[in-house]
């Protein structure tokens, strides 16, 4: 039987390295949305399009990777440590893994692997890797309670056939362009941040920080999951919209915090819990040398 690292590892590189294209479901709550992903890789560089296929027109191309650029979570995800302040950081620190044994998804033959976290910080996760591809074919989100909250699942894919150009071209009017030339490839940031989270779930790194006149972006990961922090000083509180919403794993929250002469807007959106993602908020500060 294949062991956990290698599944893992081996779905963390087919996302990025193999040549697909198909249509999958995105369930959450009583919402089902089907979207249409076609991937290829030319010459060493990624292109991807993403399309929705029911509900409002949407549409994302994404083009400019390096195959072998590998983000921090897909670091960790792939087996690797990272040294940080207090010692060395795994993914194996935050879950525990099993295989869960054989399923049938898209009519492909799939391992499934069960991520449990060792916490209450973190969502748990299952994962059907395609047994000859790498691919995932489902991924299922999960509370405490193994109740789901979300769930991704191919219902078809063909993998390794030739790609058109017009297959990775937008197909609407309403569509978005992302430079993936854009997405680091460090395994630590290379630029300062003005300010910090004084608390994170531990097995949480920083992987990426940009910092301009309007403030900072920090993104966080433990290798399956992660969010990102937006702080900006507010010269008038007032105008700072307040609140929380969450869409299937993914909480979104917005709230004043007063730890300096003028008080933060902070919004953080990723896939944690809502009282993680409150400590995480609760504890922003000025850096070492910051404002």
């Amino acid at each position: 039987m294949t062991s956990v690292d290698a599944l893992l590892e081996r779905a963390s590189k087919a996302l990025q390295e193999q040549n697909y294209k198909g249509r999958f479901t995105y369930e959450f709550g009583t919402t089902l949305e089907t979207l249409e992903v076609v991937h290829i890789v030319r010459e060493g560089v990624e292109y991807e399009r993403i399309t929705h296929l029911n509900g409002p027109e949407r549409e994302f191309v994404r083009g400019g990777r390096d195959k072998n650029c590998v983000s921090t979570g897909g670091f960790l995800l792939r087996g690797g440590l990272i040294n940080q302040m207090g010692g060395a950081v795994s993914l194996s620190q935050s879950y525990h893994f099993y295989i869960r044994g054989r399923d049938r998804i898209a009519g492909r033959d799939a391992e499934v692997v069960q991520a449990v976290p060792k916490d209450e910080y973190r969502y748990g996760m299952t994962l059907a890797v395609d047994r000859e591809s790498g691919l995932p074919l489902m991924s299922l989100t999960t509370v405490s309670n193994k109740s789901a909250i979300e769930r991704f699942q191919f219902t078809e894919l063909e993998v390794g056939s030739e790609v058109e150009e017009e297959d990775i071209s937008p197909t609407g009017t309403n569509h978005a362009k992302l430079d993936g030339k854009n997405l680091p490839c460090e395994k630590l940031p290379q630029a300062p941040s003005i300010w910090r989270a004084g608390w994170l779930p531990p097995g949480f790194v920083v992987s990426h920080v940009n910092s301009d006149s309007e403030g900072d972006v920090l993104t966080y990961t433990d290798g399956i999951a992660s969010f990102t922090l937006f702080i900006k000083p507010l010269s008038d509180a007032s105008s700072f919209k307040q609140g929380m919403a969450r869409r299937g794993a993914t909480t979104a929250l917005m709230s004043i915090v007063s730890t300096t002469a003028h008080p933060l807007g902070v919004v953080l959106v990723g896939e944690v819990p809502f009282a993680t993602a409150q400590q995480v908020v609760s504890s922003i500060s000025p850096a070492a040398g910051g404002r």
